[in-house]
């Protein structure tokens, strides 16, 4: 009697389970760096175009803080992400994910201090205030990375408000560094402001922001969305994100799968966790 009752109830589990997993929504995501709204406003128009072009419903999620967002990716619980380098180079080597498109040009950043600070290279910040975004920011995580040793990590000044805030704070003497993206350095301070500091390291160049997408999804589809975000008219879904990110951009470029080999090493034994 058992096993007469047991075999039907576990077909029909199954079968229910299956059928959720068939019609259950695909997750897109991004970083918590702005409010739920905002996030709706920047995010939801691209979810939208992903759904028509995967012919099933994509729901954007707002992570609630990075805690939330850490936690749900490393569970693989994300379908489609729209990040920084290493956390799509963590996706590619750990949750199946690979990339698709991504915006055009580099990262890079530059850590500047005072022609007179007596700061010459970046092991000389060694338990000195440093003005940077909070963890897990890129321009912060290729700091840490230079320090095997957490005793002689430099002392983070965090700032609100992005570069401008944390170049505020290093000019209001808040810190005897502060590291800032190349394109900030040099486009939005000025040639007087520049002459009285110094570059005392650089990092290596790393792809921009990356949509990746989780390989359970067929091939056809992937392609589908690469192809349309490709060109100006696929990618219109996108433009205030570019506005924000890339001003010059009307479309993203095809991601290479070889441009973020070990960028993953920027989380994995640097940032806790991970």
């Amino acid at each position: 009697m058992r096993t007469r009752i047991f075999f039907p109830a576990v077909i029909f589990f199954f079968s229910f389970g299956f059928s959720l997993s068939v019609s259950a929504e695909l997750i897109f995501t991004a970083p918590p760096r702005e409010s739920p709204e905002a996030g709706m406003k920047l995010y939801g128009p691209i979810a939208q175009s992903l759904g028509s072009l995967l012919g099933e419903k994509v729901v954007y999620e707002h992570p609630r803080d990075w805690l939330t967002y850490s936690r749900r990716m490393r569970e693989g619980q994300y379908d489609i992400v729209f990040d920084g380098p290493q956390f799509a180079s963590w996706r590619i080597s750990h949750v199946n994910h690979v990339p698709l498109v991504r915006i055009k040009g580099d990262l890079r950043f530059l850590i500047i201090s005072q022609v007179n600070s007596g700061i010459h290279g970046i092991q000389d910040l060694a338990a000195k205030k440093i003005c940077a975004l909070a963890s897990p920011n890129l321009a912060t995580l290729t700091i840490l990375r230079e320090f095997s040793n957490p005793v002689r990590q430099p002392i983070l000044v965090e700032g609100k408000g992005g570069m401008k805030g944390i170049y505020q704070r290093f000019k209001n003497g808040d810190c005897m560094a502060v590291i800032l993206r190349d394109s900030f350095y040099f486009n939005k301070i000025s040639d007087l402001e520049r002459d009285e500091y110094q570059v005392v390291w650089e990092s290596m160049r790393m792809p921009n922001q990356t949509i990746t997408m989780t390989q359970v999804i067929p091939q056809e589809s992937r392609r589908k969305v690469i192809n349309a975000f490709s060109d100006d008219r696929g990618a219109a879904s996108a433009l205030p994100l570019f506005k924000r990110f890339s001003k010059n951009s009307s479309h993203f470029i095809v991601a290479n799968k070889d441009e973020f080999q070990g960028l993953n090493e920027l989380l994995e034994g640097v940032v806790w966790g991970w």
